[in-house]
């Protein structure tokens, strides 16, 4: 009872209490994905690159020409996948409370990577899926967005073109509690 009296002082109301709360129990009941082991690669399709996962950052190597292209602070990572053309790697990586999407996208004479996310604002961004096509992405979140008196969840997905870096075909999907709580994280074994 103290603890509500206290809480009561401060100004805070139950209901805020128990949004924060549940907000803290549906996140901490994120799955973990599994970190990729340090030196695991994955050869692009026409291989022509290598993409290795080191302690301390991604590189792209060409097994063209000795060309490197390093991504620094993307860590820890759960999944590589690349595009059929061998132009672009989407990289899911740890954010708090879930994870999030880099790509990085070679236009035939470097590399440049961007951070993709869902074009509104959510509370909690996870990746559940990311399917590579020959020359884009497809993405899915399970995402949430607290108000005062209630928490939302959706699964937005959108098609992402490396090349623009433009989001199309952008899809939100109401769902419910035992849904959201159902869909893995991408990376989750």
């Amino acid at each position: 009872m103290s603890n509500y009296v206290n809480i009561r002082r401060m100004g805070i109301g139950p209901t805020i209490v128990t949004i924060v709360w549940l907000s803290i129990a549906k996140f901490s009941a994120f799955g973990t994905p599994e970190q990729l082991p340090p030196g695991a690669c994955l050869t692009s399709p026409n291989g022509s690159f290598t993409a290795s996962y080191h302690p301390d950052q991604l590189e792209i190597q060409s097994d063209v020409v000795d060309r490197r292209y390093r991504i620094d602070g993307v860590l820890p990572i759960y999944a590589l996948k690349w595009t059929g053309n061998s132009n672009a790697l989407g990289i899911v990586h740890h954010l708090a409370g879930g994870s999030g999407v880099i790509i990085a996208h070679f236009n035939g004479t470097v590399w440049r990577h961007f951070g993709v996310s869902p074009p509104e604002e959510y509370d909690r961004i996870a990746v559940v899926q990311m399917e590579p096509h020959e020359s884009k992405f497809v993405v899915s979140w399970k995402v949430a967005r607290m108000s005062r008196a209630s928490v939302a969840y959706y699964v937005v997905s959108a098609a992402v073109d490396p090349r623009t870096r433009g989001l199309s075909n952008v899809r939100v999907k109401v769902i419910s509690t035992k849904k959201f709580d159902s869909l893995p994280l991408l990376g989750e074994r």
